[in-house]
């Protein structure tokens, strides 16, 4: 299909404000379909701004997933190295993460329990 200066204009004219509420609803929602649906949409405004050469745009959804990136992982490496990170069990180092508000680890993370 073709697509015309219309339907740039429209996307231009919409992107900012769909950009800011898909990634409210990434960074507020606890609910794992919500968040890959916020992804998704991210990743969709992302390939039409490549699509219209709208670099500006593209590179505020690529700064913007590369936040969120950063904040989690700089959250997971400040619990794991603090004292409690490093002698808690393994379920119980699932519900410290939760209590701050961090999302779960990968398995890998998690260092196994001395016992």
């Amino acid at each position: 299909s073709q697509v015309g200066i219309h339907e740039r204009d429209m996307f231009v004219s919409i992107s900012s404000a769909a950009i800011e509420a898909i990634s409210a609803v990434y960074v507020d929602s606890w609910d794992d379909a919500l968040v890959v649906k916020a992804l998704d949409g991210l990743r969709n405004c992302a390939f039409v701004a490549a699509y219209f050469g709208l670099g500006s745009i593209f590179n505020q959804v690529l700064e913007m997933l590369l936040g969120f990136g950063q904040d989690y992982v700089t959250s997971v490496a400040t619990f794991m190295y603090s004292e409690i990170g490093k002698n808690k069990e393994f379920g119980l180092v699932e519900v410290e993460l939760a209590a701050r508000g961090i999302p779960p680890l990968p398995k890998s993370f998690l260092r196994k329990s001395k016992r």
